[in-house]
């Protein structure tokens, strides 16, 4: 069904393309490099049909298409103006194409020789929220399944944001913050390819826009149960996060859904939206001075009055969980991200739970209480377009 449209695969074609793939094995590059070689065979798999390429990824012997992948990711060792392997979006970006034009028959062969187009589960804990094992549960049973939702369920919103197990509320607060002011923004960041794989805009460290392509499955445990961020009806988060730790590299240079946890939500500003986040409020002035945080209200309404998404945290000190407004209910925790939904009219701030409004209500917070247990106000600038 993928290829109905296309005309009959040329075999002769797949079979020049197999040969330059098979031609890397045992190449000496020498003083010149491999990365011409290697971008050579990338722009001979570009131009076939899709059913030329899933022909190729089929009958390829799957070392070869490993040793493209162990080559690619070479980038040390260049001469002088030579260079080795591909960058990591670069090389992202090309296996993204191939992913998002071959049949789903061959996903798995696919994400065996590349390993990389599919996050890890490295140094995750997936039951953890902030030290707070779920159900005392292990990740033993973690597996890759198919969702059964599609990825909107009527427009995206804020409200469709349940963050799950893994600790990366700081992610997922800002995703929901966007969500929050521009859910057009996120509907045009997202898209489902023919071929089941879905490719999610993100932008790279040079402020510009790329798409990570991926195979339609999502973490899940042994119930079937999605363990990643999730939606009410809808899968769009799950893809945005996923997208997310592909691309996002922590300092310690973890990967994958365990490189993605434990961070400040200004950081990920950069991935969904192509600009830094900013501090909103910071008193210091004198560098012998301490400083200080101002955590005045009306400068967060500003800001989020004036387009942008707001995300706050609270502190790492459990102690305060213990004698929070009991009209809060289980909705606040330490060491946790909080996105911006609104305010009151009479000056409260209403602060959403990215672990889902349907068990953690959001909650409205009076300037003397977000002095006790909030802080580190944060912004984003959306980018015109």
């Amino acid at each position: 069904m993928v290829f109905l449209d296309e005309k009959a695969p040329d075999g002769k074609k797949i079979d020049e393309a197999l040969k330059e793939l098979k031609g890397l094995e045992g190449d000496d590059f020498g003083l010149n490099g491999n990365r011409d070689e290697l971008e050579k065979v990338a722009k001979k798999l570009d131009g076939l049909t899709g059913a030329e390429l899933d022909a190729v990824i089929s009958k390829a012997d799957a070392k070869d298409l490993a040793h493209y992948d162990k080559l690619a990711k070479n980038t040390e060792g260049s001469w002088l103006l030579s260079e080795n392997g591909l960058e990591k979006d670069d090389r992202s970006t090309t296996y993204g194409r191939w992913l998002s034009r071959i049949s789903p028959h061959n996903f798995d062969k696919f994400t065996k020789a590349f390993p990389g187009v599919q996050p890890t589960f490295t140094n995750s804990n997936p039951y953890k929220r902030h030290g707070n094992d779920q159900n005392g549960q292990t990740n033993s049973g973690i597996h890759w399944q198919n969702p059964s939702d599609p990825l909107f369920n009527g427009e995206p919103s804020a409200d469709d944001i349940n963050q799950n197990q893994f600790g990366d509320c700081w992610y997922v607060a800002s995703l929901a913050a966007v969500a929050q002011k521009d859910p057009q923004f996120i509907k045009e960041g997202i898209k489902e390819n023919a071929n089941g794989t879905v490719s999610v805009r993100i932008w790279d460290e040079d402020g510009n826009h790329r798409w990570v392509t991926m195979t339609p499955d999502l973490p899940t445990d042994t119930n079937g149960d999605p363990i990643g961020t999730y939606g009410n009806g809808s899968t769009w988060s799950a893809y945005y996060e996923k997208a997310f730790a592909l691309s996002y590299t922590d300092e310690k240079g973890e990967t994958g859904y365990g490189g993605i946890e434990g961070d400040d939500p200004k950081e990920s500003a950069p991935y969904l939206t192509g600009n830094e986040g900013d501090d909103i409020t910071k008193n210091g002035g004198f560098l012998w001075l301490e400083e200080k945080e101002d955590k005045n209200l009306e400068s967060l309404k500003e800001a989020f009055d004036a387009g942008h998404p707001v995300t706050v945290s609270t502190p790492d000190d459990e102690s305060l969980e213990k004698d929070v407004p009991k009209e809060w209910g289980r909705s606040y925790s330490s060491n946790h991200a909080y996105y911006v939904r609104g305010f009151t009219d009479d000056g409260k701030i209403i602060l959403g739970n990215p672990w889902g409004v349907s068990d953690y209500k959001p909650i409205e917070v009076s300037q003397e209480q977000f002095n006790k247990y909030f802080g580190w106000p944060e912004k984003y600038d959306m980018p015109n377009r």
